[in-house]
Order: C-alpha cells, then sequence, then structure tokens
C-alpha cells in the first residue's frame, strides 16, 4: 500500500499541498497520507482560519492533518484552537523521520 507523508512548513504552500494530496488520492484511492504542518503553517488548521473545503473532503477520505506541538507554541497557538480532527505530535521533525522509517513516502511542497 502506498504511504505518503506531505510536510507543509509555509503558508504559501498549503494549497499546492492539497492538490497534490487529492490528486495522489484520486490516482491511489486507498493510499495512507498524512499532512504535518510546522512552523509557521500551523496557523492553516487553526479552527477560525478559512480553510478551502478540499481540508475538510480530505479529512473525510481519511487524509490525517497533524500540528507540531512546538510550532503550536511557538507561534502561540493554543491545542484546543486547532480544527476538528487535527491531531498534534510531539515534533513535525520528529514526526516526519518517524514515517520516513516507517515506509512513508516524502514530500515537501
Amino acid at each position: 500500500m502506498l504511504k505518503i507523508v506531505v510536510h507543509v512548513v509555509d503558508m504559501a504552500k498549503w494549497e499546492g499541498a492539497l492538490v497534490n494530496v487529492n490528486n495522489a488520492l484520486v490516482a491511489r484511492p486507498n493510499a495512507t497520507v498524512e499532512l504535518v504542518c510546522d512552523g509557521e503553517a500551523v496557523q492553516f488548521v487553526k479552527k477560525d482560519y478559512p480553510r478551502p473545503a478540499m481540508f475538510d473532503e480530505l479529512a473525510k477520505k481519511g487524509v490525517v492533518f497533524a500540528a507540531c506541538r512546538n510550532a503550536l507554541a511557538y507561534f502561540n497557538v493554543p491545542e484546543d484552537d486547532l480544527a476538528q480532527g487535527v491531531v498534534v505530535v510531539v515534533a513535525g521533525i520528529i514526526e516526519v523521520t518517524e514515517k520516513q522509517a516507517e515506509g512513508y513516502g516524502y514530500i515537501k511542497p
């Protein structure tokens, strides 16, 4: 089974990341995908951030959205301010590295 981890750090990269993930799932609907955000990109997963509908569509397809706890602290984003379903990971770089060790392909838009 295809496993993909997408690492988003820059806010400007979110749209491309979502499109890439959607395209991957069209081609391989059974793929496992985790989208890890850290750096300034954690702002995108705040519940009050105006995200495109594709975010919710991908979540319904099983895409995991993970936010770096360190970036949340750095950007003063409380964990309870995250969109429904977003998981918090100890560190974005650790999550990405562990996923790679588990055989996930790494994509950084």
